[in-house]
């Protein structure tokens, strides 16, 4: 995965990562930084996306493992309702958009090459919360995002990792040895 080869080279404090079919709105990283500054135990930010035609639609507004208190399907997904707060702690980030501080990875590991495309931001963020770090989303770090413009919406390639990554983490996070951890996760 490119994204590996660029943080191990990377000397900087952060790494930013966006989607090639992104717009970063230009106080993008300023709002992220401020936030991940503002506490030690934060590793990561999760930036507010939206669909780039469509720019009162949200994409994502980090991940979340539960909803309500309730188990959804075991499946991480990505938080399209967020709410006006500006600062609020989530499971995790969309890769697709986000700021991690290197400290952090290079503690818990960089994104699983073997999840090729879509999940590896979920597994990241399930060994954050392993680690003891936390996810904050950031209201103000806007990006638009062309959904879906370099797989395409349903094409085979998506279809295919899309569907084998998320057995991959569920059986590798939900799996006997992790059980006790993700039952602590239930605020998310």
């Amino acid at each position: 995965m490119g994204v590996n080869s660029g943080i191990m080279a990377s000397k900087g404090k952060y790494i930013a990562t966006i989607n090639n079919d992104a717009e970063a709105d230009q106080d993008w990283i300023a709002n992220l930084v401020w936030i991940i500054d503002s506490d030690p135990d934060i590793g990561c930010c999760a930036s507010k996306m939206l669909r780039f035609y469509e720019r009162d639609i949200i994409d994502s507004a980090g991940i979340v493992v539960f909803q309500n208190g309730m188990h959804t399907t075991g499946v991480p997904m990505i938080r399209i309702q967020a709410s006006m707060v500006s600062q609020e702690e989530v499971f995790g980030a969309c890769a697709g958009a986000a700021l991690y501080k290197k400290e952090m990875l290079d503690e818990i590991g960089y994104f699983d090459n073997s999840y090729f495309a879509y999940f590896e931001d979920v597994d990241l963020s399930f060994r954050m919360h392993l680690f003891g770090w936390k996810c904050i989303y950031v209201h103000e770090a806007v990006v638009y995002h062309m959904h879906s413009a370099t797989s395409q919406q349903a094409s085979p390639f998506k279809i295919f990792y899309l569907e084998r990554n998320k057995l991959w983490n569920m059986l590798e996070i939900f799996s006997f040895k992790n059980a006790y951890h993700a039952n602590s996760l239930h605020e998310y």
